[in-house]
């Protein structure tokens, strides 16, 4: 968790940081990931690999899950994820993280979603919370 932000929060990142990450990671082509920027690794699970990324177009910090199988993925695998990424953008609640895109880009299928602060779920489950 970055300090300009709490827990479970979405990400408030200080303006005056991101903008000197944005245009350090900019001059790097292989960051370039369809309209986004990725910025970092957040984490890797079971389906695929989060990617904290910035997203120029509606000028927000965004979270990008992309499956770890790229191009080699399943149908069945793909066709998971995408009903995954569609029932959670049909849910709306504060405790639901908003998804705003889900794609391909150059054979890797990724959802773009809120960008939340704080310890992801596994961490929570391991402490009995």
């Amino acid at each position: 968790m970055s300090p300009d932000s709490s827990p479970g929060s979405h990400a408030t990142p200080n303006t005056d940081a991101l903008a000197q990450e944005v245009a350090a990671a900019s001059g790097d082509p292989s960051r370039q990931f369809g309209r986004y920027l990725v910025l970092s690794e957040l984490g890797q699970g079971g389906m695929g690999v989060v990617y904290r990324a910035w997203d120029p177009a509606m000028a927000r910090l965004v979270a990008i899950k992309t499956l770890t199988e790229g191009p080699h993925a399943s149908p069945e695998l793909i066709q998971r994820f995408v009903i995954e990424a569609r029932s959670s953008a049909r849910l709306q609640h504060p405790g639901i993280i908003g998804v705003h895109e889900v794609g391909e880009h150059q054979g890797i299928h990724f959802i773009a979603m809120d960008l939340v602060a704080g310890q992801d779920l596994n961490h929570h489950l391991d402490k009995g919370m």
